[in-house]
Order: structure tokens, then sequence, then C-alpha cells
């Protein structure tokens, strides 16, 4: 009877087992909202899909334990395990296409990167961590990141720099600190460099004309530095790196909150002085400096529960360069503007203010504004540049919606007055005295964007602007983005714009103030006009659970009144309206690989004509490589803790400005007009220990390329002292001049105790 009990028992006991069913539930997030359509599946091939909550349920289930895989597009696929009918709350990370990254930057409102009805790219502060060594990296430092995007050295001693976009001069690029302009022309010499990584968010970049919310003068297109608030920031941090050029950098972070306000304060400063002198021209190849920087920004609470952010940022550097004597012992501080011992000196003073304001009572309704002041005293050999710019910018926008169409609307407000020591600002009265009279320019403007969804597969994006001139009265600017979804993973664009842009020459030019080439100007000089027409196409695949993304341009843009240094007659540059047309046009395909295993894949290639068409013929614009091919390579073993980033540019060919040598019979021997084709790599390597501590390490230009002319000509003139012959030239930059560098850094972070952030 026993015997037979045990039996039922155990009969009883394996049928209930084989007939229990059991369930497992759960949400999907992204850390701050659920993600709809994620697929989650067993390793025995059930699954699901979350709904439009990020839901999901998985029914019919033997056995308690499981593991499933959630997937989803623009996320890293994930493996997580299962015990019973416990609810789940899974958080994905975004993979490295951001696909889900919003943005800002396209149409001055939140948009995810795959809903944009305008193109943005997205650089975030995890992809510079992986490439760039985070102490001693700024702005300028991060656009190497980008395809198409180049960085443009103008002077071979002081090194002032600019960003070229499809090849394109600087001075056609916009700026922005969280969507206000804060470079006016002036602080765009030297400016770029006053922004360290450490604050960087994100990078947006749009290329071609965003006239409509920007301005009629970003013709190249717009670059959105997103800086970080407390959010994005550690607790406190602390990050030193020193270079084998006898570079040293620092940064301090801190952020706190005051009530309900939070804020962030950051300090960076870096210093060098040491004289380098690898390809033998007399002149140190790096600058020698002292820059400090400390940036603060502050959401401040208000009871209204509206948005009020304020930053500011305040900015000193002391940079030089010249021959040996000029720096040894720092001997420039007493001999600036000797004419005979060359070097040259630049003192930079910078402050800027930026915020936004939410109107309160008023949807939608937003105030963005920008202060700045910028002060340049400076000796170009014996040459003497004092400048002063001070920038103003407001912009009201109001959103809001009208059945299927988002509609931004606004006004704009720009102040511009810039005063200096040349004859730029000098005005000759009645009597024949010259006086000096400052630039000040007034440029209110209005515009009106609409986005309309017309359904789930169109998106027509139609925006105009008005600007007004003191010389040329109202000045329109459309714009019109077409986009068409063919599936969830591909899609195409269609985008014209126009652009508007009175040059101002002494403030973007550095040969204006280094007094090497003598600046001839052959007629009054008309505004620049250009029309930009673009095609995109964009796709998303998937193999083996790894995500990747092509992304394809094509570019066309054509300018009237072009303004064009003509650098073919020695020892001057002539500026002139072109008479003809100047054209920039090309191609630029980029390829993201995101692997499961923690390799990431960045390859990008840009190819490009950039030229002047006239009567005459056709002739390549100076400075615009004919191609560049850009490969980075990230891999990241989280549990271990390593980070290595690979980065590597293939360099095209350039046309560079005629410069002639003195031989040594003392004729003038003209350099090449077309630089060789270049390879530059660069390695970077993180290890993450406990207690927020970190150690990086890599070398800049791994394979030691420098480029085989000096920047300089002119500087074995037997009858002049160095650097003041009369062919003295600055100008002949396309690569690296120092060699290979070495870095070594270490860091140290302490999270929220909330983790809010991290």
């Amino acid at each position: 009877m026993n015997r037979l009990i045990v039996t039922l028992f155990f009969s009883v006991s394996i049928y209930f087992c084989h007939a229990q069913e059991y369930m497992i539930k759960g949400i999907i997030t992204d850390g701050n909202s659920p993600i709809p359509g994620a697929v989650v599946k067993t390793d025995n091939g059930i699954g699901t899909v979350t709904d439009e909550h990020g839901e999901f349920e998985l029914k019919g289930l033997t056995g308690k334990n499981h593991n499933l895989q959630v997937s989803c597009l623009g996320f890293k696929t994930q493996m997580v395990k299962a015990s019973g009918n416990k609810p789940l709350k899974i958080e994905l990370q975004e993979n490295i296409l951001g696909l889900n990254e919003v943005t800002v930057t396209g149409t001055m409102m939140p948009n995810a990167r795959k809903n944009s009805p305008v193109k943005v790219e997205v650089i975030s502060s995890r992809q510079l961590n992986n490439f760039i060594p985070s102490g001693g990296s700024s702005l300028m430092e991060s656009f190497k990141m980008i395809n198409g995007v180049n960085e443009v050295v103008a002077c071979g001693v002081c090194y002032t720099n600019s960003v070229s976009i499809n090849g394109l001069p600087g001075a056609y690029t916009a700026i922005l600190i969280n969507g206000t302009p804060l470079f006016g022309n002036l602080a765009s010499v030297y400016g770029l460099n006053s922004i360290p990584s450490s604050v960087i968010e994100r990078l947006e970049v749009v290329r071609g004309p965003a006239s409509t919310l920007y301005g009629s003068e970003a013709m190249a297109g717009v670059i959105n530095v997103i800086t970080k608030d407390d959010y994005h920031m550690p607790k406190a941090s602390i990050d030193l790196m020193g270079t084998s050029f006898g570079e040293v950098y620092g940064n301090a972070v801190y952020s706190t909150k005051i009530g309900e306000t939070d804020g962030v304060i950051a300090l960076n400063g870096g210093y060098k002085r040491s004289f380098i002198d690898k390809n033998e021209d007399l002149f140190n190849d790096m600058i020698d400096f002292e820059r400090i920087s400390m940036y603060t920004n502050w959401n401040i609470a208000q009871k209204q529960g509206n948005n009020f952010e304020l930053g500011a940022q305040v900015y000193y550097e002391d940079r030089r360069n010249g021959i040996e004597p000029y720096l040894k012992d720092n001997a420039y501080r007493e001999i600036r503007g000797n004419d005979s011992i060359y070097g040259e000196s630049i003192y930079t003073k910078r402050v800027m203010i930026f915020g936004e304001y939410e109107v309160p009572g008023a949807k939608n309704l937003n105030i963005n504004f920008s202060l700045s002041n910028h002060e340049q005293n400076s000796y170009y050999g014996s040459d003497f540049y004092e400048a002063t710019q001070r920038t103003g910018f407001i912009t009201l926008s109001k959103n809001f919606n009208i059945t299927n169409h988002n509609i931004l609307s606004g006004a704009t407000f720009r102040l511009n007055h810039y005063d200096d020591n040349t004859v730029a600002t000098e005005e000759t009265v009645g009597s024949g005295q010259v006086i000096n009279n400052p630039s000040a320019q007034y440029n209110p403007g209005i515009f009106i964007e609409d986005n309309w969804e017309i359904n789930d597969s169109w998106n027509l994006l139609t925006g105009l602007r008005l600007d007004y001139y003191n010389a040329h009265g109202l000045i329109p600017s459309p714009r019109v983005h077409l986009k068409k979804k063919f599936s969830p993973v591909t899609s195409s664009s269609l985008s014209f714009g126009t652009g508007f842009r009175i040059v101002n020459l002494f403030t973007e030019d550095h040969a204006f103030v280094s007094g090497q080439r003598e600046i001839v100007i052959e007629e009054d000089l008309k505004p620049e006009q250009s029309y930009n027409i673009a095609w995109n196409l964009n796709h998303v695949y998937t193999f083996n659970n790894n995500q990747g993304m092509l992304d394809l341009d094509v570019f066309y843009t054509r300018f009237s009144n072009r303004i064009t240094p003509d650098y073919d007659t020695p020892g001057q540059i002539i500026y002139a309206n072109t008479q003809g047309h100047f054209i920039s046009r090309g191609i630029n395909l980029s390829n993201v690989i995101d692997f499961q295993n923690g390799i990431t894949i960045n390859q990008g290639l840009n190819i490009q004509e950039v030229y002047e068409q006239t009567d005459e013929g056709y002739q390549s614009i100076e400075f615009a490589p004919k191609w560049t091919a850009l490969t980075s390579i990230a891999y990241t073993i989280p549990k271990a803790g390593w980070t290595l980033g690979l980065n590597m540019r293939l360099n095209g060919p350039v046309r560079m400005p005629l410069t002639f040598d003195q031989s040594p019979s003392e004729e003038l021997v003209a350099r090449p007009r077309w630089t060789p084709t270049y390879f530059v790599a660069d390695l970077k390597v993180e290890k993450s220990f406990k207690k927020g501590f970190a150690a990086y390490a890599g070398v800049n230009n791994i394979f030691d390329y420098i480029q085989e002319y000096s920047p300089l000509s002119g500087t074995g003139d037997p009858d002049s002292p160095i650097g003041f012959a009369d062919n003295f030239d600055t100008a002949y930059n396309y690569g690296p001049v120092a060699g290979r560098n070495f870095f070594l850094g270490i860091k140290w972070e302490l999270p929220h105790k909330d983790s809010h952030s991290h």
C-alpha cells in the first residue's frame, strides 16, 4: 500500500512539473525612456517584441531559468539571465551607430538621429575618449574623427588653424556652443583651441547651408559643440598628462548641487617650453604656450519648473614661437617686436557667456543667448597687431504643431563690434585727419521652418530666413529637405540651401597681420553668395548579431562673387571677387560597424574637387585635399577595463601656394605646387582600475611622418636676418612638422552617490 502511494505521488509530481508553464515579463529602456520594437528571444527560439511602452511577455515557457537575447536597431545586443516569474527591467546601451541619440542641430528641436529630416553626424564623448588623450586635447583635435573635415594650418610659426568642411575654408563653417554662435571672425583664428575635450558631451555636424536657423553665413555647414552639464559629469575628476615634446596638461572637474540648482565647474590648463627643430629650419616645430581655462554650466531651478541654463568660460593663452634666441629663457617677453630676432607672440584673453531660458507660462517659447569678448595683443616679427571683438547673439523661438506640421518660428539679433590698430578701422575725415572708427554691425533676422511629416515614409522640411544688412537690405535664405524612408533601415534625402556672407579679411586671413606677403585688394569686394544641393543615402544592416551603417553623401556648392586669394604672384596675395564661378563638389562615403565582441570600426572616404572656373579655364583652390580616407578602430574589454583606439588617416594631394626657396647661388627655386600623399596613425590605450582610477598612454604620428618641406620658406637669405627676408613665407603647411609624440596620463573620477549619470 505504501509503495502504491509513493508511486502515485511521484507520478502526479512529474505530471505537474511537465504541465506547469512559466511566463517572463519585463520592460526594456535606454535608461531614461522605454524602447518599443525590441526583440526578445529565449535560447530555444521563443520570441516576442516590446510594445509601445517597452513592455514584453513571454508565455508558455517550460522551466524557470532561461537565457534571453535582447536586440534592437541602434542598440547593443544583450544577453540576460531570467529566473522564474520575477519581472525584469533591462537597460540597453546604444551602439556606436547612435541612431537613437537625440540631436538638436538639424532643426533646433530634439530629434532622434534616425527620425531627423536633416542628416546630423554625431561624435560622442565616448568616441572622443577612445581615440584622443583626454588630458591635453581640445575642440580642434576632435575634428580629425570626422570624415571630410580637415584642420587647415595658415601659419607655420604661430600655427593658427581653422576647420574645413568639404574643402571650403574655415570662415564658411559656423561653430556653435550649445546652439549659439560664440566665435567671431577674430576668435576663430586662435579660439578653437580654447574648448577642452573634457567638457564636450558630443559634436553635432550638419553639412551644407543651415541658413534658416543659424544665419546665412554657414555656407559649408555647422559644427555644434554640446557641452556637458552636471548630469553627464562625475562628482569630481582629475586628469593629468604629459608628452615627449614637453607638453604638460591638467584638468579638474567638480559638479555640485545648491538646493535644486545643479552646476559644474571645470578647470583646464597646459604649457610647453621646449625647442624642437627636426626639420632643421631654425624655427621651433611646435608653439610654446601657457593657457588656462575655466568653464562652468548651471541648470538653475525655477519655481514654475521651466528650464534655465547658464554657462560661461574664461580663457587666457600666451602663445609664441620663432627661432631659439627668441624663445630661450622666455626672452620673447622683452624683445617682442624686435626687427632682427624673429618670433611671433600672441596674448589672447577671452570671456564668453551663453544660456537658454524657457519662458514660463508660454509653451515651447525659448530664448537662447550668448555674449563674448575676445582680445588679442600680438607681434608677428616686428609687426604689431592689437584687436578686440565683441559679439552678442539672441534668438527667440516658438515651436508649435498644426496636425502633422511641426513649425518653428523665431527672430534673431546679432551684434558684432570690432576694433584694431590697422587701416581696417581707420577713417579719413574732411580735414584729412585719420581717426579710429571701430566697426559695428547689427544684423536682425527672422525665420520660419515647417517640418511636415507627410506620412510614415515621406518628410518635407522647408524654411525661410530673412536677414537685414545695412548696406544690402533684406537677404532671403531658403532651405528645403526632402526625406524618404524606404524601410526602417534605409532612407534617402535631398536638400537645397543658399548662403550669403560679408567677408572680413582683416580678421579672417592671417596674412593680413603677419606682413610676409603684400596684400592687394583689386576692387570693392562684393558679398559672397552660394547655392548648395546635396543627396544622402543611409542604410543600416546586420550580420551575425552585429550592426553596421553605410552612409553616402553627394554634394555640390556653387559660389558667385567668391573672394579668392591669389597666391601666384611672389610676395603678394591678391584679393578679388571671382569673375566666373567657384565650385565645391564631391562625395563622402562612410561605413560604421559595431561588433558584439567589443570592436567598433569607422571608415570614411572623402573625394572632392574645389576649383575656380573662369573664361580662362579651371584652377584648383589651395589647401583643399583631392581626397582623404579615415579608419578608426576601437576595442573595448569592459570586464578587464581595457580600451584601445587606433586612428588612421590617408591624405591625398593638396595644391599649395606658389612658394620659393633660395638656392646656394641665391636663385629663387619654386617648390612643388602639389603635395604628396601621406599617412598618419595615432594610438591610445587606456586601463581602468578600482576606485575610479585610470591610466592611459599612446603615441600620435606613430610612423614619424614629417612633411618634406618646412612650412617656412625664405629663411636662407644671407642679406637679411632669419625671418625678415622679402621672400619669407609661412604658408606651406599640409602635414605634421614635429614628428612622433608619445603621451602618458592618469585620471581619477568620483561618481555621484546616486549614480544618476554613470
